[in-house]
């Protein structure tokens, strides 16, 4: 690409690993490694009860770690902590 005063731009993009990358933007907020695995499952698309089921811990349980999210978070759904946790900074709106 040329810049406005004909100077070439470069950009270098690498791919982060997925857990750590997540990891680190967790820790931002203090969750628990434990929520960190619910999350980690949710953003695979697992419903609850398979949380729940594959990391051997009631729904309620699963269920608590959701709700510790959305407060650590300071969201009210999945999607808006998901955004907060992976984009977001804690403690701003980011609109």
């Amino acid at each position: 690409m040329s810049g406005p005063s004909g100077l070439f731009i470069g950009v270098s993009v690498e791919r982060a690993k997925p857990e750590r990358s997540l990891t680190s933007a967790a820790a931002r907020f203090g969750v628990s490694p434990r929520e960190v695995q619910v999350l980690t499952l949710i953003l695979d698309g697992r419903q609850l009860n398979e949380v729940a089921e594959q990391l051997r811990i009631a729904s309620s349980t699963v269920q608590d770690h959701v709700e510790s999210l959305f407060h650590k978070t300071d969201t009210e759904n999945r999607s808006g902590m998901i955004a907060r946790i992976l984009i977001g900074r804690p403690g701003h709106d980011d609109d």
